[in-house]
């Protein structure tokens, strides 16, 4: 009896292209054909949303990795990166009044 050739083969994420079951990389673009979950460390192939071991969700969203990389590097890390933030603000603010205060058309 034979294998459909689904089971044979994984499924580029990107493109679609079908590559032998042991490969890492696609054969057309060489994008990753695997991806470990967060939560269980299974392997999953790339073009899945969940894991099929645990089920739990395998990306996240751009939301969420933000804050993981602003709050989940420790205080001191935090600290800074809303430091510089207050200074660009302060910045961005002294600059829009001053650019209102020049008086580029006077006409009287």
């Amino acid at each position: 009896m034979e294998k459909p050739a689904n089971q044979d083969t994984v499924k580029c994420a990107k493109f679609g292209h079908r590559n032998p079951r042991g490969s890492v990389e696609c054969s057309h673009c060489s994008a990753h054909l695997y991806i470990e979950c967060p939560h269980c460390n299974h392997r999953n192939p790339r073009s899945r949303r969940s894991c099929s071991e645990c089920g739990k969700r395998l990306r996240h969203g751009v939301l969420k990795k933000m804050k993981r990389w602003v709050f989940g590097r420790g205080r001191k890390h935090t600290i800074i990166l809303t430091g510089i933030t207050i200074v660009l603000v302060f910045l961005l603010c002294w600059g829009a009044f001053a650019v209102a205060e020049i008086r580029l058309f006077d006409f009287r």
